[in-house]
């Protein structure tokens, strides 16, 4: 754990990490083996939350004032608002083990749950007809490429941006039942390309070694932002390009057409039903006639 600490380099500017950064650092260095968080991810939390407490509520640096249970309970509550409601329950969950470790005498209050995000909305046709138009005004081939196969991962498989970057040759998979992309990572598994974008992949695979990676070929690793940076500096478009909602499309549309529950968790690698429930506003209810088929449709199990 020390050689994480004392190689951390975080992302805030310099002007703001500088005070507080003997603090951060001495907090998590204390909390080495107390915790089941990895430096890095107490790091990370930790140093934005401080962050907040010192320069934006003026708090000292005093391990009883930062660690206060209840000043934790508003920084999640207020402050977080560029990540998922579930990440912002995993940052609160670390910095309240953080509080029972270095400030074991204060009072931690009854928390409540932080409500799941709302799932964001799929795109509509046209806005998917202007992404593919988008993908294909850029002057350069390299970069149409690229852009095809991140819309392609997103809308044809339901993978994240990071996902799609960490994809190598060997992870396609091409045969006589279509393609297989092979996602490594922290969900590994293994999702089917939908039939009509297969052609982007097929076409990759040919022309990407085994060890080369798919999208920005000639990389060495995958940063954070690879796939934000990219569309940072790319072809204006007539729709925001967000591989969020193309990731969101893809699964309602699996939804609309029927696709069982249990294979959709499967192609995202969750085990928790409520990544797919906060979806479920957007699929439009079935009429009064085809939901008395569908129930009434008798299908005996092997």
């Amino acid at each position: 754990m020390n050689d994480a600490i004392d190689s951390y380099h975080p992302s805030l500017p310099g002007e703001r990490w500088a005070p507080i950064s003997a603090f951060v650092l001495a907090a998590v260095r204390d909390a080495d083996l107390k915790t089941a968080y990895t430096a890095r991810n107490l790091l990370t939390t930790l140093s934005k939350y401080v962050d907040w407490c010192h320069r934006v509520c003026g708090i000292q640096l005093d391990r009883s004032k930062i660690f206060d249970t209840a000043r934790i309970a508003e920084y999640t509550d207020v402050a977080i608002r560029d990540v998922e409601r579930t990440t912002a329950g995993n940052y609160r969950s670390r910095l309240l083990r953080l509080a029972e470790v270095l400030n074991p005498g204060g009072v931690r209050p009854r928390m409540v749950a932080i409500s799941p995000s709302e799932g964001v909305p799929p795109y509509t046709l046209r806005e998917v007809e202007a992404l593919w138009v988008w993908a294909y005004s850029h002057v350069d081939p390299q970069r149409q490429r690229d852009s095809a196969i991140l819309l392609a991962g997103c809308l044809g498989a339901g993978l994240t941006a990071r996902e799609v970057c960490d994809l190598h040759g060997s992870d396609v998979q091409v045969d006589d039942l279509g393609v297989l992309l092979n996602v490594t990572g922290v969900r590994p598994r293994a999702v089917p390309v939908l039939a009509n974008l297969e052609h982007y992949f097929v076409d990759v695979a040919k022309r990407t070694p085994a060890g080369g990676f798919v999208f920005r070929p000639g990389r060495t690793e995958t940063g954070k932002h690879t796939a934000s940076n990219f569309i940072q500096h790319s072809a204006p478009s007539a729709v925001v390009v967000s591989t969020q909602r193309a990731r969101a499309t893809w699964l309602i549309d699996r939804l609309r057409a029927g696709v069982p529950i249990q294979a959709l968790m499967e192609a995202l690698g969750v085990q928790d039903f409520s990544a797919i429930a906060r979806y479920l506003k957007h699929v439009p209810d079935l009429d009064p006639a085809e939901f008395r088929a569908r129930l009434r449709t008798e299908r005996h199990g092997s």
